[in-house]
């Protein structure tokens, strides 16, 4: 079977990346189509995947590859320029910059949407390139023709569920996306600071976390970077002494530094699901987390973590003042990460195949 899995861009590493690695152990032999790609991620975090399977589009040769804004009002010239004649089957991973709006001619397409681009759909305020460039209705033509043109759709919560029917009157089933958790609690150290692993974008409003532990004098580690340079430089302009950048690490070193956590502190609202924090999970380490979006589904208070209620600094400092992870225990901590671990996305996205496309597309 020929099989070709579309992804937004791989410019940078998170959840939906996470995401792909697994897709590609499901499908080894598969092609990836993306916008644009940072051929050294691709190496650090694909090893065994060929760049001779990797197509990029035009946007790769262009300046444009580092502006999301104008990738996404340009997202139709992107996905239809490709040609996905002879495939058995499409899978599509999207979210920001739209991949799931290709055309793929009666072959069957799977949408696995992590979220509908939120600032199309006033789940956040319009990008500053929508203000002078209205291009807001032109890409939510192409958005709808795509839900509706395909009745595999697969969502990675039920908040993202809950959304697609309201904006869509799409109905959807809840694939939690993969997590890497270890079958037994690793090793836990003495508590010495807090953490986050983390895309450095804007949407995760990290500066919470900064100017809360900046106010506590609590020591931070922050592990991530971003390709808006803008961005990273406002944090670090922001953070004390106590507050350290340790740009990307491999899951090695992110292991390590688990090791001797306080907790895993994220500050995103509303997000799609939260992949980073059940990671966290998976290491035994407390999360502090803001009560909204698919988060919900993820912590359980006062057995995994602690929410704050209100998206703002007293808040949060408010639930870093009653924290403390000794109330937490790192086992069942790690036990309930199990619920999301990466076999089970395996044997989900089969079984996916096997009633809704045809039992011999995969072994």
């Amino acid at each position: 079977m020929k099989v070709a899995i579309i992804h937004d861009s791989l410019m940078e590493f998170g959840g939906a990346e996470r995401v792909l690695q697994t897709l590609l152990k499901i499908f080894p032999d598969s092609d990836v189509y993306t916008s644009c790609a940072n051929f050294d991620l691709v190496r650090t975090f694909f090893p065994a995947f060929s760049l001779l399977k990797l197509h990029l589009s035009w946007v790769q040769y262009t300046p444009f590859r580092s502006h999301n804004s104008l990738l996404q009002s340009l997202s139709p010239l992107i996905w239809k320029r490709f040609n996905f004649s002879g495939y058995d089957l499409i899978i599509s991973s999207s979210s920001y910059l739209l991949s799931n709006i290709i055309t793929c001619n009666l072959i069957p397409h799977i949408q696995y949407i992590h979220c509908p681009p939120k600032n199309i759909f006033n789940l956040t305020p319009l990008r500053p390139l929508q203000k002078y460039f209205p291009y807001t209705k032109f890409i939510s033509y192409f958005y709808y023709k795509a839900i509706n043109s395909s009745p595999y759709i697969i969502v990675n919560s039920k908040y993202i569920q809950d959304k697609m029917y309201e904006l869509f009157n799409i109905p959807s089933m809840v694939i939690y996306p993969p997590v890497k958790v270890l079958p037994s609690l690793p090793i836990r150290k003495e508590g010495k600071y807090f953490i986050i692993v983390s895309r450095l974008d804007k949407c995760k409003n990290i500066e919470l976390a900064i100017k809360a532990c900046n106010v506590l004098k609590a020591p931070l580690k922050i592990v991530g970077r971003s390709v808006y340079q803008k961005y990273e430089l406002f944090l670090r302009s922001i953070a004390n002494s106590n507050v350290e950048f340790l740009g990307m690490k491999s899951d090695e070193e992110i292991a390590k530094l688990y090791e001797s956590a306080i907790g895993f502190i994220f500050t995103a609202k509303n997000e799609d699901f939260g992949i980073a924090p059940v990671e966290a999970m998976a290491y035994g380490v407390p999360v502090i987390a803001h009560y909204s979006g698919g988060l919900k589904e993820v912590l359980l208070e006062g057995k995994t973590g602690l929410y704050f209620y209100e998206h703002s600094i007293p808040s949060l400092i408010t639930t870093l003042n009653n924290f403390s992870n000794k109330a937490f225990n790192p086992a069942v901590i790690n036990s309930y990460a199990q619920k999301f671990n990466e076999k089970k996305f395996i044997r989900e996205i089969r079984n996916y195949l096997k009633i809704f496309i045809s039992p011999t597309t995969i072994s």
